[in-house]
This record gives structure tokens, sequence and C-alpha cells, in this order.
């Protein structure tokens, strides 16, 4: 695992710059790299093959490519095994079983590599860079392009170590967070950078930058009347799928909630690697706090752990450190990201950090196999919408939220779903930044000319597509990367997606449960608490926290005028009286409030303007 930068030209001073800035995604070793066209830097955190062979940037055999890489390859020792007669290696490393294979077959090798992965090949002969992300967006891979001069980053703080670059907040980017809460790809919210999309590669040569895609998902369910034979399938691919991401020269454990995901990972891991080592998070409440709610997934995990016989690690997150940690949190988040739990995700990173450097998580399961409550109302809506009009206009009239079930599919379904409504931003941000540009933005991206007939597993695609990439991955790799710990998503292995993406929806989602193929294949193997669960979201108490004094007054300031002043235009003339409702309980309003809050701090952490 590393951090990787790159510009075109002789620059080891600003690559260095570049290297500083991200160097908590790989404390073990700093080097650059330059023949006078392009220069390469990279951070590494040491994870397979611990020796200073293995540190980048590599050169090939022979010299012609340089290669910077951040990421874990599982099958590398399969490929190196292929090329080993032809190759002569030098190290135990992925990174020159990555460089070898690029060697031999040029970017058809990306298809072929397992893992999580950013990469960047410089050609010294064609003078050529190559750039390459992993099938479903866990390694992130920014870059910037102006004529012939060229820069890449893992993260925007690289980027930004360019003093030339402004850091004018783009508009199309902003509007778009304020109605996702997180900035769809491959827009940035700076100005002039933009994301390399998953399962692309991209080749930039001269003046040209061009990017294709390497690999794609097909929706073409199957009709799987052999229920024993799926559950079967499902169980071999997610144990050999974790056996895989187990390889690790240093320390390693599970991050564990209280739910299906997590701990079919652990279940996979010790059955493939004995006794884990374990980390959770819960919250210190009073008893008016509902603790049991916000600390059931903490309850939940150390009975798995428990059942498994794993080492477990509890951290309990207070309202002090939450505060303490909120600018740290978004300072590595790199954009605004209005999800309070990034907070405690990177709080258990830090605490966890202290034990192992490798963490396993359940990310990805929730898209796959039907997890979230809203493919069940999906689901539903499709039956109800089946009823003619004349039976569903008087249940409408019962109740206005059975009015709701009449939403047409595509993107009026994708903004009752995620988007924040007119009537809740007009309190809290100025008229001008209430647009319904970032809809028709997302219609465009994911939608448009796809006419599937089954609207639940296009929901589903559509969410591994946007949601799990610019929210949960890019969530999840910049608070464990900030801890310079390495996050591993087992669940998202290539062969997972494409076995998931042939499940008809009826295996996935049923009208009163979620993940039906993913409980019944490991029904016998997990603790009957985790099969008896109800889908529940990782809830963080920050909205009782935001009207205690210490959050509040943060918030308060924040949202004050004068607090970055850059920005101050943004504020909508109500949004201190909306703060004090949400703290009366006059009005519920911490998606909004939590969105303007992360924005104007990472605004002002990153010297951001409108």
């Amino acid at each position: 695992m590393c951090g990787i930068n790159g510009v075109t030209g002789k620059n080891e001073e600003l690559v260095q710059r570049m290297n500083e800035a991200t160097r908590h995604r790989g404390p073990d070793a700093t080097a650059t790299w330059s023949d006078g066209h392009m220069t390469l830097g990279a951070n590494r955190l040491a994870i397979i093959d611990l020796s200073k062979e293995a540190n980048q940037p590599m050169r090939s055999e022979g010299g012609r490519y340089t290669i910077v890489f951040n990421g874990e390859i599982y099958n590398y020792r399969e490929l190196r095994r292929e090329l080993e007669e032809s190759y002569p290696f030098k190290t135990k490393s992925d990174t020159e079983v990555i460089a070898a294979l690029f060697a031999k077959e040029g970017a058809a090798a990306f298809s072929r590599l397992q893992g999580m992965f950013a990469i960047a090949i410089w050609d010294t002969v064609l003078k050529q860079l190559t750039l390459a992300r992993d099938h479903s967006g866990i390694k992130p891979l920014y870059y910037r392009h102006t004529g012939d001069t060229f820069a890449f980053s893992s993260e925007i703080k690289g980027l930004l170590a360019d003093a030339r670059i402004s850091r004018k907040i783009d508009r199309h980017a902003l509007l778009s967070y304020l109605r996702l809460r997180y900035v769809q790809g491959p827009l940035t919210m700076i100005e002039g950078l933009s994301k390399l999309p998953p399962a692309c590669f991209a080749v930039f040569s001269g003046e040209t930058l061009k990017i294709q895609r390497y690999f794609e998902v097909p929706l073409r369910p199957l009709s799987m009347t052999n229920y024993c034979e799926a559950e079967e399938e499902v169980r071999t691919l997610i144990d050999a799928s974790v056996k895989k991401q187990l390889i690790s020269d240093r320390p390693l454990g599970v991050f564990l909630s209280g739910g299906l995901d997590s701990s079919v990972v652990l279940d996979a891991a010790t059955k493939a690697g004995g006794t884990m080592k374990t980390f959770s998070l819960g919250f210190q409440l009073g008893r008016n706090e509902e603790p049991e709610k916000f600390n059931a997934d903490a309850v939940l995990a150390r009975m798995t752990a428990e059942y498994y016989g794993a080492e477990h690690h509890e951290l309990m997150l207070s309202e002090q450190e939450f505060v303490r940690l909120l600018p740290e949190a978004i300072h590595y988040l790199d954009q605004p990201l209005a999800n309070a739990t990034a907070v405690a995700q990177y709080a258990l990173a830090k605490e966890a950090r202290k034990k192992i450097v490798v963490a396993l998580q359940g990310d990805g399961g929730d898209e796959l196999f039907g997890g979230y409550p809203r493919y069940r109302l999906n689901h539903f809506m499709d039956l109800y919408q089946t009823l003619p009009a004349f039976v569903r206009a008087p249940l409408s009239a019962l109740h206005p939220k059975l009015e709701k079930l009449n939403t047409p599919r595509g993107i009026p379904r994708i903004e009752l779903f995620h988007f924040e409504k007119d009537s809740q931003l007009a309190r809290a941000v100025a008229s001008e930044f209430i647009s319904s540009e970032p809809a028709r933005r997302f219609d465009e991206q994911y939608l448009h000319g796809r006419d599937e007939a089954d609207s639940t597993q296009l929901l589903m695609d559509v969410d591994r597509k946007a949601w799990l990439v610019d929210e949960a991955l890019a969530r999840t790799d910049t608070m464990t990367m900030g801890a310079s710990l390495e996050s591993r998503v087992p669940l998202l292995d290539p062969e997972i997606i494409l076995f998931a993406s042939r499940l008809p929806t009826e295996l996935r989602v049923g009208y009163s449960a979620n993940k039906k193929l993913l409980r019944a294949a490991f029904k016998e193997r997990l603790p009957a608490h985790v099969l008896s669960e109800k889908k529940r979201g990782f809830f963080s108490p920050t909205a009782k926290w935001l009207r205690r004094p210490a959050l509040l007054s943060l918030a308060r300031e924040v949202l004050s005028r004068g607090y970055h002043e850059p920005t101050d235009q943004l504020l909508g003339t109500n949004v201190l009286t909306l703060l004090d409702e949400h703290v009366t309980k006059g009005r519920y309003a911490m998606t909004t409030l939590w969105a303007l809050v992360t924005l104007r701090i990472w605004a002002r952490t990153f010297d951001a303007r409108l």
C-alpha cells in the first residue's frame, strides 16, 4: 500500500512536496525518480516483501518501464509463476509482477489483476504514461491535465502541493455535493482536478489523454432454479477471496460490526487463517441518549467475536474525542463528504493501527447482495404500480406516504432515495446553489440509455458504481489511510461481482428480507444473533451531540459568516435558525447541517474558494 505521485518533466522538488503531502499513506519509505521527461514519487506502506528492494518507484528489467503502485494484487503469485521463465524477478513483491506483466501484455494486463490498485507506469521509450484503477474503485487516483503537462496523485492534497493550482471550487461538483452529500466522480471539488473512473486505464502521450474501460459488468440475470448450487457458489467465492486477502507480511485483523457482511468476512477468515484480531466501535452515551440504539453494533460485534474466539478490541468514542478528531478526519477526507461516521471510522483506524497494519472489512455486500432497505422498497414499488390507477388513487389519498409508491422508475427514484430535497436545502443554502443540474448529470452518467426490465437490479448496479465508489469506498480509504492502515474489501473481488450480477432479484431482495442468498448460504456457519438481526445502518450519535455544547458551539461558529469568507455567500439566511430548530427538536436537520459544516471546515482547511 502506498501513496503515488507524478508530474511530467523533471521536477523532483515538486514531487517531493507531493510525497510529503501524502506521507501518511506510506510512512515506511519515500523516494522520487526522474528521467527528465517524467518524475515519479512514492510513499510506501510495506505489506508484502518488506525489503528495501521492493520500494518504489521501481524499474522493470532492462529499465524501459518505471512503476509506482498503490494497492495489493492477490493473485500475484500465480502471475509470477506464469512469468518467471521469461522475466528475472529480483523481489517477492506484487509491484514487480505488475511491471513484468505490463512489459509482456501492455494495458491488457489490468484486467488480469485481482486486487485493489491505482497504478502509474512510465514508458521511457515511447515517452508515454499509463494509469489504471481497479475494477471497483477501491483505490483512488486523481489527475490534472493541461495541454502538454500532466500530474497525478493518490490524493487531492498531493496535486495541491503545486502552488500554481487554483483552489477554486468546481461549481458542478459543489451542486452535486449539496444534493448527494458526496462529490460525484469524475468531478472533484477543486476545479481542474479529476478522478480516474474505476475499471479504467488512461494513456497520456504528448498532449493527449485517452481513457478506456477494461472491465464491465453485464446485467444479464440468469434463471437460477437450483438455489443450493447458488448458495454453494457464493460460499466458495467468498471463502476463496478472503483466503487470498489474508496474505500479508504485517499484522492483520478484521473490522467487525454487528452486521452480516463483516461477520461473513470474519467467518471465512477464521476458517482460512485461524484466530483473528477484531475491532469494533461504540459510543460513550448517557442513559437518555439511546445507548442501546447507537451501541447495538458494538454489542453484537462483541458477541460475534466471542463466537469465533477472536482477540477482540473495542473503542468507545466520546463526544470530546469526536470533536477533537473532526478537523483531522476532514483533512484526510480530501474533499467534503457529509457522513459523520467518517470521524468514527478514523478513530477506529487510529486505534487499530496500534496492533495491526491491515484490516479486512465488509464493504460492498449491500450493493451486491441487496442489503439496503431501499431495494425492498423499490421492489415493492414495482409490484404496487402493477395495480390499476383507479385502485392506487384512493390508497394514495389515505396517506401522503403512499403517494411515494407511485414514483416512476429511473432518476425520480434515485432522487427519492439519495437526493437532498429543495425544501430542506432552501433553509440552509443560498438559492443560487440550489439546482436540478445534479439530477440531470446523474441521469446522463448512470441511467441514460439503460432499459433493464428489473429496476431493482439496476438500482443496485447504479449504487455500486456511484454511492459505493464515491461515498463508501472513498470514506473507507481516506479514513484508514489517514491512520496509515490498509483496508481490504474481499466482497468486491471481481469474480464475486460478476456472480452477483447474474443473480435474479428474487435471490437477493424479498419483500420482507434482505440479502436472501447470502443469509441462506452462511446460515449454518454464522451465529444465530447475526442472522436474526434486521438490516441496520451504522448509527453515529452526531445528531444528538450536535445539541450538546461542544459540537454545537463548533457548528455555530462554522455556520456563521466570517468563519470562511470565501464561502460565506453559500450560506442561506436561515441556516442558524435551522440549527436552532434542530437543537430544540423542532425540526430534524442533521443531514443538511452536517453537509454544510463539513464543507465549510474543508474549504477553510484547503483554502478553497467559490
